[in-house]
């Protein structure tokens, strides 16, 4: 069975993302597309502007075969942890092809950007910069363009590109990279440009209850699911919803809670404390505690794993190599194929398939902390009902 796997957030699902995925079955032509999505919360460090299942319901209908959730605790964090969570499952279910959309359409240059990345020079140039004060990022800049004469080099696709590489390197897989140029307005646009308009651009004109401007930007059945949700909540989520709740969080478990907080250094919880009570909004708290070498997307992350109550011993306790299950978000037959002949990890499909598995310590917290994460996702939707989605969820089938 020829199968590609693609990472994703589908934040919403776009026609770039459409885009993706049918130049994928032209190219490749594989038997399936297995796609490995983020759940409630995502990678910029905030909750997805619909939910997970509609997200994947979508995806499903615009090609994919199968929509498995990337686990909580990876789809959650910084470019490292997000890649190194998505890579090692889909090196475990031995797909064939990793696919994903780059600015740049040389995937060759993108393996010799990889390469230099691992050599002695690169590694002190970054520390070098790293030490001056810089950001991650920053720093990370600072040091390929030592090398590479190139101003396009870091944008965020690319980055996320690198970052697959080099993971695919690092367990020593056999899956195939394959790049597909990115179409359309840059990632971080927030404007609406036409067909091809950004993830960003979208989900500010959602934010700002402008749903008619997306109307030429995304499938019908996008916009279809995208009205379903404001019907039924009235609005979509963002982390401003949650300001009033990691506002109680901070001021009533202080700075040595914070202290505990995954991804949170050098002092920086003292600066969250400090500065919470001068912030009107998330925004406005954001951009006050970032600094030159905190970006703003760093802050987001951490104001969310605040949200979430993930802190540095949750993941000291928890091991990718240990994780037994996914959770099986849609499927059509060649899904259903694919999982069948796949003995790499437990399904599930529902809460008594998860009952019925041999349980690892990681499979226990994992699940455990995005049911919480669920209904919190859901708590600023709805006035009543929120709890349990985790339970009540099935996935959407396409038979």
């Amino acid at each position: 069975m020829k199968t590609v796997g693609i990472i994703s957030e589908f934040n919403p699902f776009h026609n770039g993302h459409k885009y993706l995925i049918d130049t994928v079955k032209e190219k490749l032509n594989p038997d399936a597309i297995i796609i490995l999505m983020s759940g409630n919360f995502v990678q910029r460090g905030e909750p997805s502007i619909i939910d997970k299942w509609t997200r994947s319901k979508v995806a499903l209908l615009n090609g994919a075969n199968l929509v498995l959730e990337l686990p909580l605790p990876y789809s959650t964090q910084n470019a490292d942890m997000f890649s190194k969570g998505a890579v090692y499952i889909f090196n475990k279910l031995n797909i064939n092809y990793l696919c994903f959309g780059s600015e740049t359409k040389d995937l060759d240059f993108l393996i010799s950007v990889r390469d230099y990345i691992y050599t002695q020079e690169f590694k002190d140039n970054f520390s070098k910069y790293l030490n001056s004060g810089n950001s991650y990022p920053k720093s990370y800049d600072l040091s390929l363009k030592k090398h590479f004469n190139s101003d396009k080099l870091l944008k965020s696709n690319n980055i996320l590109g690198l970052e697959y590489l080099k993971k695919l390197k690092d367990f020593n897989s056999n899956i195939i990279p394959y790049n597909i140029k990115r179409v359309g307005s840059d990632y971080k646009s927030t404007n609406i440009k036409g067909k091809y308009s950004s993830a960003t651009a979208l989900r500010k004109s959602l934010n700002q209850s402008h749903t008619s401007n997306i109307v030429e930007s995304v499938p019908k059945e996008s916009l279809l699911e995208i009205n379903n949700f404001y019907d039924n909540y009235s609005r979509f989520n963002n982390l401003g919803l949650y300001f009033s709740s990691i506002k109680h969080i901070i001021i009533q478990k202080g700075p040595g809670y914070l202290e505990k907080i995954y991804d949170v250094s050098e002092g920086l919880h003292n600066r969250i404390y400090e500065l919470i009570d001068s912030s009107t909004s998330i925004d406005d708290f954001i951009k006050n505690v970032s600094t030159k070498r905190y970006t703003y997307s760093k802050i987001s992350r951490i104001l969310n794993n605040i949200l979430l109550d993930l802190r540095k011993d949750f993941y000291d306790n928890i091991n990718i190599e240990d994780l037994s299950y996914l959770r099986v978000l849609s499927s059509d037959n060649k899904g259903f194929d694919f999982m069948k002949n796949n003995q790499s990890y437990h399904f599930i499909s529902k809460y008594s398939d998860y009952k019925k598995i041999n349980k690892s310590n990681t499979d226990t917290l994992v699940f455990n902390k995005t049911k919480k994460a669920g209904d919190i996702y859901f708590s600023s939707l709805m006035n009543t009902s929120f709890m349990n989605s985790e339970f009540t969820n099935n996935p959407y089938i396409k038979i």
